[in-house]
């Protein structure tokens, strides 16, 4: 099963990567290939850097929704969990067009992170497209003002994900793909 999703993945530019069973992030994966509608669900994780909020949505998002979309009932005050709406508020202010949504690139140096900047009108396929993921994605929600403190690079720098210097143990086939009796 999670071979079938990476493959899937992959033909869709996406290159994803599992860590193993005893990882926390590995445990909470809801992210997976609908066989029936050949369509990836993903679970997706939104970290509202300024307001030190981490959310993970409850249910799965398929990968032609737009990332703009997603993130918009965090940032529309009547569709936000009302305890949130208090820290999130500065980003409700906001609204989608004062924030930026970046994503980490993976195999970089804690000490050096790197962030791709993704388009909100781009469904979540696109923003994954030539893109290392682990598990599933985390997007940091970035006020437009403090986005400076971050090192972006454009796509085209980061090379292709093949390239990119990732864990050995990723390199690990049944570290990575797990078997096909897992769900």
């Amino acid at each position: 099963f999670l071979h079938k999703f990476q493959n899937e993945a992959k033909r869709r530019g996406t290159d994803l990567k599992f860590l193993p069973k005893c990882f926390t992030k590995r445990q909470e994966n809801r992210s997976c290939f609908n066989f029936k509608e050949r369509c990836i669900y993903w679970q997706v994780a939104w970290e509202f850097v300024q307001a030190n909020v981490k959310i993970k949505e409850e249910q799965s998002i398929h990968e032609k929704e737009s990332l703009g979309r997603c993130l918009e009932k965090h940032l529309d005050g009547d569709q936000c969990k009302p305890e949130l709406r208090s820290p999130l508020q500065f980003y409700q202010a906001a609204g989608t067009r004062g924030v930026c949504v970046l994503l980490a690139v993976e195999g970089q140096p804690a000490s050096q992170p790197c962030y791709y900047s993704l388009d909100l009108s781009s469904s979540l396929e696109d923003c994954l497209k030539g893109k290392v993921i682990v598990e599933y994605p985390t997007f940091l929600v970035v006020l437009k003002e403090h986005a400076t403190g971050f090192r972006i690079i454009k796509c085209e720098e980061s090379g292709s994900a093949s390239r990119t210097s990732i864990p050995t143990f990723f390199s690990n086939p049944n570290v990575s793909s797990g078997s096909s009796d897992e769900e």
